[in-house]
């Protein structure tokens, strides 16, 4: 489980930092997606398993979803006009 938490850790910092550096709103909001996955991870590698299922089901579940769908409807009504 100690090279679980480190892989995932890692993965969590790359993927953050691909979302603050990212030009493309979709692409930075799906690397979000990863990092907050990433995040889930490291719960559950300590043995939050409560913590690690609330990330999953909420954040990544349903708050990521909901920015995704807000983001590609901006571009849409952007590209329109």
């Amino acid at each position: 489980m100690e090279f679980a938490f480190y892989v995932a850790g890692l993965v969590a910092i790359l993927a953050t930092l691909r979302v603050i550096t990212h030009t493309n709103p979709v692409h930075a909001l799906l690397y979000l997606i990863v990092s907050l996955l990433a995040l889930s991870i490291v719960f559950f590698s300590v043995g939050s398993y409560f913590a690690g299922a609330l990330e999953i089901i909420v954040y990544a579940g349903a708050i990521m979803v909901l920015f995704v769908f807000v983001v590609i409807m901006a571009l849409l009504n952007k590209s329109n006009f």
